[in-house]
């Protein structure tokens, strides 16, 4: 079977870093961050594999305590007050919760948007959706945004495309696909620009889109925001 064409370029770069990180270990650190199920993918390249031989270190969920500071310290660096309680209960909804940090950083960013003053509610929390609610509302926000149902059209079609389907048992997965990939058929290059751009933006944030390539911000999505379900379980059902 052929090589993949960016192949020989990737495995030049790695026995470069190999290379620096073994000749000069008082002055180059290399710190390699993978999730679980890449780390099949980076052992079939030699000197990376090489590199993380007996160096690994496997980093767990956050404990409650961990939690619990991820929440107070950034909200006293900016003078910002958590009703009593909110803490806690915080911290009880997030407990067992997988992706528990891009769902941190959701609720308390639109926590943040509803301030009373220097307050962040228990009421604030409710209305923004809770832990389970506030990134189904985050993502129906920056979909009822888009400007026509023809954007939003292109927007499933991007955004479906942008994941794996899960087989044998194992879960979807998100994908980190070249933009000329999301060329898609009767849409001008300019207007997948467009959707690019208002899933990316700020408020928004579903997608993470560089000059190079394009991918879901968070596997999270998957799992909380129930229209992206329902797309990739219509879109399953029609393949089968």
């Amino acid at each position: 079977r052929a090589q993949p064409a960016w192949r020989p370029e990737r495995e030049r770069f790695l026995a470069n870093l190999a290379s620096l990180t073994v000749a000069l270990p008082q002055r180059a650190r290399t710190i390699v961050t993978l999730r679980g199920d890449c780390l099949a993918q980076a052992c079939e390249f030699d000197p990376l594999r090489h590199l993380l031989q007996d160096r690994d270190y496997l980093l767990g969920p956050m404990g409650e305590e961990a939690l619990r500071e991820a929440i107070v310290q950034p909200a006293q660096k900016v003078g910002a007050q958590l009703e009593q309680g909110l803490v806690g209960r915080l911290v009880r909804e997030m407990r067992d919760q997988l992706g528990a940090l891009p769902l941190l950083q959701v609720v308390l960013d639109r926590l943040w948007r509803a301030r009373q003053g220097i307050w962040l509610t228990h009421a604030a929390y409710e209305r923004v959706g809770e832990v389970s609610g506030a990134l189904n509302r985050l993502a129906e926000d920056a979909y009822a945004s888009l400007a026509s149902d023809r954007q939003r059209e292109l927007a499933r079609a991007i955004l479906t495309r942008l994941v794996a389907s899960g087989q044998d048992d194992r879960p979807a997965a998100r994908l980190r696909l070249p933009r000329d990939a999301l060329n898609l058929e009767g849409y001008a290059p300019e207007e997948v620009d467009g959707v690019l751009r208002a899933l990316s933006a700020r408020g928004a944030r579903l997608l993470v889109a560089d000059a190079d390539h394009v991918a879901l911000a968070h596997e999270v999505l998957l799992e909380h925001w129930s229209r992206l379900r329902n797309w990739l379980q219509e879109d399953a059902e029609a393949r089968h």
